[in-house]
């Protein structure tokens, strides 16, 4: 027999309301290339994502930016979120489309580039 685990949405919105009310402390996303070099740090706002949450989802609270970024050669391919700039809270993956964060502009990010997140969700999966 498949093992079987499905959350119902009030319990995916409980966890999801957590991880927001877990973020709201000096929360950041790290834009890292592929060895690992950071590349840009955004603050987010708190709460980082608009609260409540629907349905397990959360959607991020208004644009956030990086006014200068540290720029590099090679291309962004993952992030980080942070609380207290070195508690590791999520990881994803960065591309032009298709990731759990995209730059439809490419992800090259030169040194000073204003990098600006308009849109990202989260979502508690419900399960299988």
């Amino acid at each position: 027999m498949a093992v079987s685990f499905v959350l119902e949405n009030t319990a995916r919105t409980a966890l999801a309301n957590a991880f927001n009310t877990l973020l709201s402390t000096a929360a950041t996303i790290e834009l890292l290339t592929a060895a690992d070099a950071e590349v840009a740090t955004i603050a987010m706002a708190n709460p980082a994502f608009v609260n409540p949450a629907t349905n397990g989802v959360l959607s991020l609270a208004g644009s956030i930016s990086d006014s200068s970024a540290t720029g590099s050669a090679s291309a962004v391919t993952k992030f980080l979120m942070k609380t207290g700039g070195t508690t590791l809270q999520a990881t994803g993956n960065v591309s032009t489309a298709a990731a759990a964060l995209n730059f439809a502009g490419g992800t090259t990010i030169g040194a000073t580039d204003v990098v600006t997140i308009t849109a990202l969700t989260v979502t508690v999966p419900a399960g299988t």
